[in-house]
């Protein structure tokens, strides 16, 4: 799912629907690990967490899939936590800095 978000192809992908059920599922069993705790294996911001922010970025940025996640009152607590923690915000302006230089040379050519 993150790679047709990610990398739109221009196509529909016609696994999207098996790649949405198979993170339903995912995120059911989040929703239940979070109810007793703040992060994933813990109360303590890991790798486990970590991991998720690229990922999760690209499908709560979509107006599609954005159910997905805020649906799910602790996997939307969890995600609003460890997104807004100020070095992902650092990648985040990174990426859209990268991404309007990018834009900006295609329009050069």
């Amino acid at each position: 799912m993150f790679c047709h978000l990610a990398f739109p192809l221009g196509e529909e992908d016609d696994d999207i629907d098996v790649h949405t059920r198979k993170l339903e599922e995912v995120l059911e069993v989040y929703e239940q690990r979070l109810s007793d705790n703040e992060f994933l294996v813990g109360n303590k911001f890991t790798l486990a967490d970590l991991v998720h922010l690229p990922n999760s970025h690209y499908i709560k940025a979509s107006n599609k899939f954005l159910y997905l996640y805020d649906s799910r009152k602790n996997v939307r607590r969890w995600w609003d936590a460890i997104s807004d923690r100020s070095s992902w915000k650092k990648v985040l302006r990174y990426m859209k800095s990268v991404e309007e230089k990018n834009k900006q040379e295609e329009l050069k050519k």
